[in-house]
């Protein structure tokens, strides 16, 4: 089972390539805040409606929120649910970006992977020639932090 925040899906939103979510992972998990946090931005928009009527994006909900809001000290509502969501389900993967998200995931000996290693994967699989073009995309035209060094490591790892 993989678990996701909001962030990475929201990078593939705005990519245009949330389509090979479902290739690299079978379907998706996010809990309800990460689903609220997409549906105020995205709504109306029909890859997010695909999304979610094709079946590949699950909305679960979170059981244990007194822990909820212990991971809510430092993390936003749509992190603190996936990490607890992930945990509860036991799953295999957290597609989680911010640092303090992942940082709570790993401390919980959760895997993690972010908008990178998804692009990674999928050109490593075939499903997208190149990642420069979606960093470059997502760091001219949205806001996605990303170190010089950072980048051009996931550019040598994908082989660019």
């Amino acid at each position: 089972m993989v678990v996701s925040n909001t962030t990475p899906l929201s990078n593939l939103l705005h990519l245009g390539q949330t389509q090979i979510l479902p290739k690299l992972f079978g379907s998706v998990s996010v809990p309800t805040a990460v689903r609220d946090e997409l549906e105020a931005y995205f709504g109306e928009s029909a890859s997010w409606r695909e999304c979610i009527s094709a079946g590949w994006i699950a909305v679960e909900p979170v059981e244990d929120q007194r822990l909820v809001k212990q991971f809510m000290m430092f993390l936003h509502a749509g992190e603190a649910e996936a990490v607890v969501l992930a945990l509860e389900k036991n799953a295999s993967l957290v597609l989680i970006d911010d640092r303090d998200g992942r940082d709570a995931a790993e401390e919980n000996a959760l895997k993690v992977c972010g908008t990178i290693g998804i692009l990674i994967r999928a050109k490593a699989t075939g499903l997208i020639s190149d990642i420069s073009s979606a960093l470059d995309t997502l760091r001219q035209e949205h806001v996605f932090w990303l170190s010089d060094a950072m980048y051009r490591e996931a550019l040598r790892l994908s082989g660019e």
